[in-house]
């Protein structure tokens, strides 16, 4: 990828069983310069890496409800991921961001670029994680349990 777009980079938050295979990686194809590991961080943090970001990439194999995808969504970033269900569920089907199937780095790889390289197409997964984002928003979800209460009290 850094041949395609050589200022790339990629921060990676959080800490987990991948970090040291993670930093081996980008030692041994020297990509230092490109990748930032972020490690642990609060949510003033997490949200000024938000900010700064352009797409969210989640190339996660397993997962329950995935939060930072909605954390990502309502930050208005364009959303890649791999097609678990709980990625699948979220994002409709690929209706509001881009599904890869489970694995398939060479082709999560090519979604990155093509996200990266598209103006349009970010700006119009952009809109659609912003749409998405708020029906999980409190007052939508509360909404909704009422409903279901009050059905049931029926």
């Amino acid at each position: 990828m850094s041949e395609e777009i050589p200022d790339v980079r990629l921060s990676i938050a959080g800490t987990g069983d991948l970090l040291y295979h993670l930093k081996k990686i980008t030692s041994t194809y020297g990509l230092e310069e490109n990748v930032t590991f972020e490690g642990l961080l609060g949510d003033d943090a997490l949200v000024n890496l938000y900010s700064k970001s352009e797409i969210f990439v989640f190339p996660s194999l397993t997962e329950g409800m995935p939060m930072v995808l909605l954390e990502a969504m309502s930050a208005r970033l364009p959303i890649i991921a791999f097609d678990i269900e709980p990625c699948v569920e979220g994002l409709d089907g690929g209706k509001y961001g881009l599904l890869v199937k489970k694995g398939d780095v060479k082709s999560l790889a090519q979604k990155i670029i093509e996200l990266l390289k598209n103006d349009e197409l970010r700006d119009y997964y952009s809109k659609m994680s912003m749409e998405r984002s708020k029906e999980y928003s409190l007052e939508t979800v509360v909404r909704r349990i009422e409903e279901v209460y009050l059905k049931l009290l029926k």
